[in-house]
């Protein structure tokens, strides 16, 4: 089945769904608009009635991905405890939040652990320490559950918290990912009670569920696409984007 097709009957089938709970919690008027337009109308109509509320603009539609195969990096702490005590350390006259933000790089780089998937997520601070975050991004896609987060204070890093995802490659096989609607169906569907819900944030990531590992870190793992949902202020729900997971 070329793509063109299997669109047609994704979309088909999801209009068929929201058209079912629109039924089911009281229906609207549809204007005449293209498919995806009506999908994300209704979607948004039916997420108000279930006080779920969404700002900005739903995010457009992907292309097929593949999962991604990942590698759990673990720092040698003898590595770790030898760039502690060579640090130079900063200037005195040199220790604004963006100097400690280059410096933090300058360290993962002499431990070994920067590169290109390593981006600069936050900058907050916490006394006199700055708590400067990165975050794990493979082809634009921000990979879940895997971070960096250095502490600097007085001119050093004092810590650093890591929990490491190593990409490997990609899958053989591209799948059709879930649209933006079809996630938030789904998440509404998931949720229990009725509180208000805000949505600050939605974006496509990759994402592994590490709740599930149990006893020691395995070696190596899969990454899956799915919708990351940040609502209420920083809570965090993920929806699988394989319509067969």
């Amino acid at each position: 089945m070329d793509w063109t097709k299997a669109k047609t009957i994704i979309m088909v089938a999801l209009a068929l769904t929201i058209l079912f709970l629109l039924f089911t919690y009281g229906i609207e008027k549809i204007e005449p608009e293209t498919d995806e337009e009506i999908l994300q109308e209704e979607t948004l109509k039916l997420l108000e009635k279930k006080n779920i509320f969404l700002n900005g603009q739903l995010p457009q539609e992907h292309d097929r991905m593949a999962v991604l195969n990942v590698e759990y990096d673990v720092l040698d702490p003898d590595i770790l405890e030898s760039c502690m005590s060579r640090q130079k350390g900063m200037p005195s006259d040199q220790r604004k939040a963006e100097d400690a933000v280059e410096y933090t790089k300058e360290f993962l780089d002499d431990c070994g652990i920067y590169d290109k998937n390593v981006v600069l997520k936050s900058v907050s601070k916490d006394g006199s320490a700055y708590i400067i975050e990165y975050q794990n991004r493979v082809k634009g896609y921000a990979l879940e559950e895997s971070y960096m987060i250095c502490t600097v204070q007085d001119g050093k890093v004092v810590s650093l918290d890591r929990f490491w995802l190593d990409p490997v490659d990609f899958g053989k096989n591209k799948k059709v990912t879930l649209s933006a609607s079809a996630a938030l169906v789904n998440f509404m569907m998931q949720r229990e009670g009725q509180e208000e819900m805000y949505i600050s944030h939605m974006e496509m990531v990759y994402w592994l569920d590490t709740e599930t590992v149990t006893g020691e870190t395995p070696l190596s793992d899969t990454a899956f696409p799915a919708w990351k949902i940040v609502y209420n202020g920083g809570s965090v729900s993920y929806i699988k984007a394989y319509e067969s997971e």
